[in-house]
This record gives C-alpha cells, structure tokens and sequence, in this order.
C-alpha cells in the first residue's frame, strides 16, 4: 500500500515529510523519519537521485536545528541505497556537520558514524572519515 501512494504522491509525500521530519516534536520527528524510511523501500533509483536526495540537502533551513538534525538521519537512511556520486555529496555534507557548534548535532554525528563507515572506501575511510572521528571523541 505504502508503495502505491509513493508512486502516486511522492513529491507531495516527500514535501509533507520534509516538514514533519522537522517538527520540534521528538516523537514526530521520529515517527517521520521512519515512514520517510519505509518510502526509501519503494522508491526508484531516479527518484533517490532526483527528488530524495536534493530533498534532503536542501531541507527546510529556517527550521534550523532540527532541519540539521533530521538532515543527517536522512543521509544516513538514504547513504547505502546511493551510487559513489551521490554517497561523496552525502558524505561533504556530513564531514561539513562535524564542524557545527551543537552538541548535540555532534553526538548525533558521532552516533551514525558507524553506520556510514560499513560503505565508505577503506582509502577515505582511513584518511578522512577516522580524523573527523577523532575530532568528534576527542570533544567536550
């Protein structure tokens, strides 16, 4: 079912969940964040790369915080599904995150790092992706 509206409604959808990802409301955002995932499943290459992926690099800005907050557990959703391109732009903005004043942004930071790791190159892996690692232990 989920599938269907997807195809059906996908930039209404997407824009709906662009404003609920970002709801000061932890528990909406989260409920958001998961449905925004379940689309991910029924969604087609072109689309991640046209629509999802633009999406959520340009979430909405004025909602500042949790428009930085739900744009990095997005990148995180979408990072495996992508194509090297799109995964180096997802990454730039990521690497880009480690440098924000909030702490809790950069725990968040320090939470998906992980995940992310399993599908860099071992050569960024090693001479990027662990420094900024570092930077993130190694803070207050």
């Amino acid at each position: 079912a989920l599938g269907d509206l997807v195809s059906y409604f996908k930039l209404d959808l997407l824009k709906i969940l662009e404003e609920l990802v970002t709801n000061e409301e932890a528990v909406i955002r989260k409920e958001a964040l998961n449905t925004f995932s379940l689309m991910l499943e029924h969604v087609s290459k072109d689309d991640l790369v046209n629509i999802v992926i633009p999406a959520i690099i340009t979430i909405n800005p004025k909602k500042l915080f949790t428009s930085k907050l739900a744009s990095l557990d997005l990148m995180v959703a979408v990072y495996p599904m992508c194509q090297i391109k799109e995964q180096q732009i997802l990454l730039n903005k990521i690497v880009g995150m480690i440098q924000e004043e909030s702490l809790i942004l950069r725990r968040n930071l320090a939470r998906h790092m992980g995940t992310i790791a399993k599908y860099v190159k071992k050569d960024i892996l090693l001479h990027g992706f662990i420094k900024q690692f570092k930077n993130l232990v190694i803070d207050d």
